[in-house]
């Protein structure tokens, strides 16, 4: 049985609950919905005390917390000192001069996805032996409009092209062609990549906003889970063994840094 001061969670709610908390095994994920609903439960309670109750669970809990935290901006110097230790985390992508010849085949036509293969290999096995054929081949054979432009894709980076395609092309070296034949949902790719260019650091302006945010997200949640830990310590709590993290489910938006 699970109660916090006295008022019985029901199991209806803790299964309920579970399916927000995936875990390795039943009683990981059993008890991590638990401490989610005592959480939430004492930040209702204490709304409630203080007359902050709002139209929905979310809104009650984050005008509580709104009431409550006082949480500091980091100022320039602080986002400075933290861009300093971490230079290695803030680098702009890579990029990857890249070029294809599609054979182009719907990916539940068999026999056509047979054809385009079958024509793939003999690309490549001429591509072998005369590499400097690539945009001949491609201006000829390929489906894809940069046959007009011999192949070429122009400069990418991860993201741009679909996964297969990303797969074998950024594991290439610069010059290299792909030594097999590529599938995808257009048909099948010979590819080929021409240069890497690597991400070069970022300047410190560019990224101090998303610093300045990162930051902010950190104090919050250190207030949120010193805030909770306070209304835990205080309330009578049986059932629930407190492992992880005192604010599931209740910080602001995460920051990606890069």
């Amino acid at each position: 049985m699970i109660s916090i001061n006295g008022k019985i969670i029901s199991e209806d709610s803790l299964a309920r609950e579970m399916q927000y908390h995936p875990a390795d095994g039943v009683e990981n994920a059993r008890n991590l919905a638990a401490e989610a609903l005592v959480v939430k439960g004492l930040l209702l309670e204490e709304a409630q005390k203080m007359g902050l109750e709002k139209d929905s669970t979310e809104a009650t809990i984050a005008a509580l917390l709104s009431n409550q935290l006082t949480v500091t901006d980091s100022d320039h110097e602080n986002c400075k000192t933290f861009f300093k230790k971490n230079q290695d985390r803030f680098m702009g992508q890579d990029l990857y001069e890249a070029s294809h010849i599609l054979l182009a085949a719907p990916p539940d036509d068999v026999d056509a996805r047979k054809t385009a293969m079958a024509q793939a290999k003999n690309i490549l096995a001429t591509l072998k032996q005369s590499p400097e054929k690539f945009e001949i081949l491609a201006n000829a054979h390929s489906a894809c409009p940069s046959a007009k432009t011999g192949g070429s894709l122009g400069q990418v980076g991860r993201g741009d092209l679909v996964s297969e395609i990303e797969t074998f092309l950024f594991n290439l070296e610069e010059g290299q062609l792909c030594p097999v034949p590529v599938e995808s949902k257009f048909g099948v790719h010979v590819l080929k990549l021409n240069r890497k260019i690597e991400g070069q650091p970022l300047p410190f302006e560019a990224i101090k906003g998303k610093i300045l945010n990162y930051l902010r997200e950190q104090e919050y949640r250190s207030a949120v889970e010193k805030y909770i830990s306070g209304l835990v310590a205080k309330a009578e709590i049986e059932g629930v063994t407190f492992n992880s993290k005192l604010n599931p489910a209740l910080s602001t938006s995460d920051y990606s840094l890069v």
